[in-house]
């Protein structure tokens, strides 16, 4: 009688964070009404993700993809009270990411067809040799005027241990400053808030671009994130509100598999 015995083992994490993300550089902040020329982060490498985060006033009029780009599923939001006017009105805020060719340089042109007012911002995240990146985004409104903002995103973009969030709000107008940010999500602990961008802009209506960054230093979260910020200065009846987009990014470890077969004969 012949017997063989075989066994195949795979091993393989890829469907696990390989490392917390690092945080490479960012360009200025740009800013103007149709159309925005959007300095890229300094040390841009092949593989580096490029993350673009685009407020402007007012839906439906949106940025275009520009060129290589890609619009993040769930990675545009609105918000905001009043009719068009300043500090007032809806805004967008949308969120593009890029896998760099190592060729970026100079300054990206980010088209706005007849948009009011707008602002951008690039950053670089930078991961380890053979891993790929993750990402995943979900949005939500602050339609409540005050010195306070609070937006619950739509969904849980899949938050875990290892991951990154970066913030993207947009503000429909330009009376508050010095925003502190905050995030939480049932499951999952965050360590430190590091701020990005807080500007405010005159073109046009008035706006204001928020972006924050969060590390998630453990735990799965089992419900959707919900993003905070503070400011001070004086709100009025429709400002500040508007909209949020949190963007999960994740570092991948190279599949890793492995295969053994033994075999065993036993004759009678």
């Amino acid at each position: 009688m012949l017997i063989l015995v075989a066994m195949a083992i795979f091993l393989s994490s890829q469907n696990a964070a390989m490392a917390a993300v690092a945080y490479g550089a960012s360009g200025s902040a740009a800013t103007g009404s149709t159309s925005l020329s959007v300095p890229y982060p300094s040390g841009i490498a092949a593989g580096h993700l490029l993350v673009l985060v685009v407020g402007n006033k007012y839906p439906t009029n949106g940025p275009a993809t520009p060129s290589g780009w890609t619009l993040v599923a769930n990675g545009q939001g609105s918000g905001g009270l009043g009719s068009a006017g300043g500090d007032r009105g809806t805004v967008y805020n949308t969120v593009f990411v890029k896998e760099a060719l190592g060729t970026e340089s100079g300054n990206l042109s980010v088209a706005l067809s007849s948009a009011n007012s707008s602002m951008a911002r690039m950053f670089r995240y930078t991961k380890a040799s053979g891993a790929t990146w993750s990402y995943a985004a979900t949005n939500g409104s602050d339609n409540t005027a005050g010195t306070s903002w609070s937006v619950t995103g739509a969904a849980n973009p899949g938050i875990t241990s290892g991951d990154v969030l970066i913030v993207g709000s947009s503000v429909n107008g330009n009376r508050i400053n010095s925003w502190t940010e905050s995030i939480s999500a049932a499951g999952a602990t965050f360590g430190a808030t590091t701020e990005r961008n807080d500007t405010n802009s005159s073109t046009g209506d008035d706006m204001a671009l928020v972006v924050s960054e969060h590390s998630v230093t453990g735990g799965t979260a089992t419900a959707a994130p919900v993003y905070s910020m503070t400011g001070s200065g004086s709100a009025s009846s429709y400002s500040p509100t508007g909209a949020s987009v949190i963007l999960r990014i994740r570092e991948l470890a190279p599949v890793n598999c492995t295969s053994q077969a033994t075999g065993n004969w036993n004759a009678p």
